[in-house]
C-alpha cells in the first residue's frame, strides 16, 4: 500500500478475464422479444462481429455462445449484476435490498432505517479502463422519506451537516467508514459467487490508484497575485474597475423600506466588520447621488407595470452612467404561490435594457446576524453586474479561447419536450467572460439541431482570430447524445478551416458516481489531486486539504471530485492533458457569484445558470429578451 494512493470507491474482481455462456440469435430490429437484449458479439469463427439478440437463459431458437468478458463490456456488466441479483435471491445475507430500474441496474442495500428515510449502500457494475478490470462502484446514499426532503434530519443522515447543524468536516471519513464496513461484513458473505465453470470473487478492498497533483489556484488582481480571493481584492485591488460613474437602482415595496435602508448601510460598510463597503473594497462610489429608488405598495401586476415605466425613465435620464438594479426584500417563495413572478418580470425589464439586477431576499435580511455573512457576496455580485472584473485566474494555456455549452429542455406534465434551448459562453483561459451566445431555441427538435449546428460554426469562426492557438469546448454530461453528436460534427467542420488551431473537446461532470479517499485521518485528498480512470478520463479534486498540510482547516470547502473526459481531442500527450486539466481546476476559481463560491468551472456552471433562467422565463410566459449590452455582462450570477 502506497500512502499517497487514492482509494477509489470501486471494488474490483479478483480475476477480470473469464468466460460465461449466453444464448443468442440473429438480431431482428422489427422483433421485440422479452428477455432478449441487443449486443454486438464475435461471429462463431471470431473472424468478424455482428449484432445479436442475447439472452442469459436457454431458449429454443437460440445457440449457446461462450462469451469472453472482454467481448462486449456492457454485456459483461449486465451479466455480472444479473448473477449478483440471483445470488441475493438465495438469501445469502439478511440485508433488505432493492434493484434499480436502469438497463444495467444497481442494487441498493438498506444498512439502517430511520423515520426520515433509509441509509443505503449502492453497488453498480463497472469496467475500470485504467487497469482493464471489472468490479463494482460502491457508494453510500441516504434516501429520504416523503416530507423529509431537505430537512435537518435528511442533511445529517446524508452526512452533509453534523448533529449541531454545522458543515460536516468528517464527510469523507464518515462515508469511508460505512463503505469499508460493508465491504468487510456484507460483501464477503455475497462473494464468491460459484457458477460451476466459474467463480466470481472480489478483492475485498477498495482499488488504489496512484494520483498526480495539479497546482492550486492562483488569483490575479490589479497589483499582483494572491491565493485568497477576498484578501487579494482588499490588498491588491480588483483586476478591472468600472469605467463610469455607477448608478444603483433600488426596487422595493414600501413595507420593506427599513430592509433597503439596512442594505444601503451594509453596502457602505457602516454595519459589519465583514465588509468595508463598495468604495473601499471595489473603488465604486456608493453615495446618495449614486442611488435611485422605485417604490411601490406591493408587487401586483399593475404595480409591476409602474416599475417598468419608472425604470425606463431612469435609464433614459442616466445614459452616461453604469447602472445595476437591486431588487430588495422579495420573499424567497413569492413566485411559488402565484401565477406570475415579480422577480423574473423585473429581471426581464432590466435585461431588455442591457442591464443586470441583483435580488436580495427578505430571508437574507431577517437572519440573526442580518447581512453580516452575505453582504460581501452581494457587494461582489453588484460590482460584477456593473461590469467590473474582481480577479482572473492564472492560466496554464495562453492564446486560448474556451466555450462552455449547455442546454435546457422544457417538458409538459407527461414528460414530453415542448421547447429546446442551447447557450454558449465564451471565456479566455484566465476565466474572463467574453460573451453569451444563443445557439438554439425551438419547439421542434430538428429545427433546434439545425440552429445548434449553424450557430456553433458561426461563433467558433468569429473567435478564431490570428492570436488564438487553442480552442477548448466544455460541455456537461447531461447533454443528450444527439446534441453531443451535433456539437462534435460542428467542431470538426470548423477545424477543417483552421487546421493551425488545436481543438479540444471535454465533458465535465460535477455530479457523478465516483468518489475517492486518501490515507489521511480525514480521508480527504489534497486539493488538485487527480487520478486516471482511463486513457483520457480523470477524477479531479478541485478542493481538498491544502497542499503542504495534512488536516482540513475550519473555513475550507469540502466538495466531491469532478469527473472529466476528453473526447476527440487529437494527439494530445500527457503534458497537454495535464495543462487542460489544470485550466479546468483554475476556472473553478473564476466563479464571481461570491467569495469561495461553488467550486465548479464557470464554463459549465454559467451556461447551466442561463439554461435555468430560460426555463423559468418560459414557465412564467416571459420573453427572454436580452439587450445587446447585457450579452457581454455577467447578469446571470
Amino acid at each position: 500500500m502506497n500512502e499517497d494512493n487514492i482509494m477509489l470507491n470501486y471494488v474490483e474482481l479478483s480475476n477480470s478475464e473469464f468466460g460465461f455462456t449466453v444464448y443468442r440469435k440473429a438480431y431482428d430490429a422489427s422483433s421485440k422479444d422479452d428477455g432478449f437484449y441487443e449486443y454486438r458479439l464475435p461471429t462463431i469463427d471470431h473472424s468478424d462481429s455482428d449484432d445479436y439478440a442475447v439472452s442469459f437463459e436457454e431458449k429454443e431458437d437460440c445457440l449457446s455462445f461462450l462469451c469472453s468478458s472482454y467481448d462486449n463490456i456492457n454485456l459483461t456488466k449486465k451479466w455480472l449484476i444479473n448473477e449478483l441479483i440471483k445470488k441475493m435471491r438465495t438469501g445469502c445475507v439478511s440485508s433488505e435490498y432493492f434493484v434499480g430500474t436502469h438497463f444495467i441496474p444497481n442494487i441498493s442495500f438498506v444498512i439502517s432505517k430511520h423515520k426520515a428515510g433509509n441509509c443505503l449502500i449502492r453497488l453498480e457494475p463497472y469496467y475500470l479502463d485504467y487497469n482493464n478490470s471489472f468490479g463494482f462502484i460502491i457508494d453510500y446514499k441516504f434516501q429520504p422519506n416523503k416530507g423529509f426532503e431537505k430537512s435537518r434530519e435528511e442533511k445529517i443522515l446524508s452526512l452533509s451537516i453534523d448533529q449541531y447543524g454545522n458543515k460536516n468536516k468528517n464527510f469523507y471519513a464518515d462515508k469511508y467508514k460505512y463503505i469499508s464496513s460493508f465491504v468487510k461484513e456484507i460483501m464477503t458473505k455475497i462473494f464468491p459467487i460459484d457458477l460451476g465453470e466459474n467463480t466470481i470473487d472480489i478483492t475485498k478492498a477498495l482499488s488504489e490508484i496512484k494520483p498526480f497533483i495539479l497546482n492550486e489556484k492562483k488569483y490575479i488582481f490589479q497589483n499582483g497575485e494572491h491565493n485568497v480571493q477576498f484578501q487579494g481584492i482588499k490588498e491588491l485591488k480588483p483586476f478591472v474597475s468600472i469605467s463610469k460613474e455607477p448608478l444603483f437602482i433600488f426596487v422595493f415595496e414600501k413595507s420593506k423600506i427599513n430592509t433597503s435602508r439596512q442594505l444601503v448601510k451594509a453596502l457602505r460598510g457602516e454595519l459589519y466588520s465583514t465588509f468595508s463597503g463598495m468604495e473601499k473594497m471595489f473603488g465604486v462610489r456608493f453615495a446618495n447621488e449614486n442611488i435611485k429608488s422605485i417604490i411601490v405598495d406591493d408587487f401586483s401586476k399593475k404595480n409591476l407595470d409602474i416599475i417598468e415605466t419608472e425604470l425606463n425613465e431612469i435609464i433614459k435620464r442616466n445614459s452616461d452612467k453604469q447602472m445595476v438594479g437591486i431588487f430588495a426584500g422579495i420573499a424567497k417563495d413569492f413566485d411559488a404561490s402565484n401565477d406570475y413572478s415579480p422577480y423574473y418580470l423585473i429581471k426581464s425589464y432590466f435585461l431588455k435594457n442591457g442591464l443586470a439586477v441583483q435580488a436580495v431576499t427578505i430571508e437574507q435580511a431577517q437572519k440573526k446576524d442580518g447581512f453580516k455573512w452575505s453582504i460581501s457576496g452581494i457587494g461582489l455580485q453588484l460590482f460584477v453586474k456593473l461590469g467590473g472584473q474582481p480577479w482572473k485566474v492564472k492560466p496554464c494555456n495562453n492564446d486560448c479561447v474556451i466555450f462552455g455549452i449547455s442546454s435546457a429542455h422544457i417538458k409538459d406534465n407527461d414528460g414530453n419536450i415542448t421547447k429546446y434551448f442551447a447557450y454558449s459562453l465564451c471565456f479566455d483561459s484566465s476565466g474572463i467572460y467574453r460573451r453569451l451566445n444563443i445557439l438554439g431555441e425551438s419547439n421542434d427538435r430538428d429545427t433546434y439541431i439545425a440552429q445548434l449546428s449553424e450557430q456553433i460554426k458561426l461563433h467558433l469562426n468569429n473567435e478564431m482570430t490570428t492570436n488564438i492557438k487553442k480552442c477548448v469546448i466544455h460541455i456537461p454530461f447531461k447533454m443528450n447524445k444527439y446534441e453531443i453528436r451535433c456539437i462534435k460534427d460542428s467542431i470538426y467542420s470548423v477545424k477543417q478551416a483552421h487546421d493551425q488551431i488545436e481543438f479540444v473537446f471535454i465533458k465535465i461532470n460535477v455530479i457523478n458516481r465516483f468518489f475517492g479517499y486518501s490515507h489521511y485521518n480525514s480521508c480527504i485528498p489534497l486539493a488538485g489531486t487527480c487520478i486516471p480512470l482511463g486513457k483520457r478520463e480523470f477524477l479531479v479534486w478541485f478542493e481538498g486539504i491544502q497542499q503542504g498540510k495534512t488536516q482540513v482547516i475550519a473555513s475550507q470547502n469540502i466538495t466531491n471530485p469532478v469527473h472529466i473526459q476528453f473526447m476527440d481531442s487529437g494527439n494530445l500527450n500527457d503534458d497537454d492533458i495535464k495543462s487542460y486539466l489544470q485550466d479546468i481546476v483554475n476556472l473553478s476559481g473564476a466563479n464571481w457569484r461570491g467569495f469561495n463560491a461553488k467550486h465548479e468551472p464557470v464554463t459549465t456552471l454559467y451556461p447551466e445558470l442561463i439554461a435555468r433562467f430560460a426555463g423559468k422565463f418560459v414557465q412564467y410566459g416571459i420573453s427572454l429578451d436580452i439587450g445587446d449590452t447585457a450579452m457581454d455582462k455577467v447578469w446571470f450570477i
